[in-house]
């Protein structure tokens, strides 16, 4: 009895590794001889892999050597993951609870001539370790054309949120209903890849 037990057990742990050698393929081994985890096609937090290249080529260089990532407060240089590591990942975050409201200050003959509009979102850092400065561009709109933009950055910890938040007052002619807010991020903590 004992015997075929070891036997099931035996053929159940030889079908686990050929299970997961099939679905992952050659990226297992390229992972091992790269001396970095193996975390499928992209890493543990699903965000988007970037290279060191990838960045400079983009002209962003100040970024990079600023390096937004590091531990918990990010922000501060890390000059040792840049030298180190080649690969970074931006972490995983969420967006909610938008507002857009616009509001008329002044009104004249043709419509409302001054306006004030808030725009806020809530950022949620989704990850378990790595805290930084979330950055966006809230546009504000008047109909398909922008009339401007605004920019609030915060620094949000490891599994936390915070609202960010611009109240801008404009001047001209506005119609108050086609007023409103797009959101861009700009700003992301990373992960460094090593």
């Amino acid at each position: 009895m004992k015997r075929m037990w070891l036997g099931w057990g035996g053929f159940i742990v030889l079908f686990v590794i050929f299970s997961v050698v099939f679905v992952f393929g050659d990226n297992i081994f390229e992972a091992v001889e790269d001396g970095r985890p193996f975390l499928g096609e992209s890493s543990a937090s699903g965000g988007d892999v970037v290279t060191v290249d990838d960045v400079l080529s983009e002209g962003a260089v100040e970024d990079v050597v600023a390096g937004e990532s590091g531990g918990e407060g990010g922000g501060d240089g890390d000059e040792e993951s840049v030298s180190g590591c080649t690969r970074f990942q931006y972490v995983q975050y969420s967006l909610s609870n938008f507002v857009e409201e616009a509001e008329c200050l002044v009104y004249g003959v043709g419509g409302c001539e001054q306006v004030r509009i808030v725009c806020s979102s809530k950022v949620f850092n989704m990850d378990y370790e790595i805290g930084g400065n979330f950055g966006i561009v809230y546009s504000l709109t008047s109909g398909n054309e922008t009339i401007g933009s605004e920019r609030m950055g915060k620094e949000v910890g490891a599994r936390t949120g915070d609202v960010l938040r611009v109240e801008v007052v404009k001047d001209g002619l506005f119609d108050i209903s086609s007023l409103g807010c797009s959101i861009d991020m700009e700003i992301v903590p990373k992960r460094w890849l090593c």
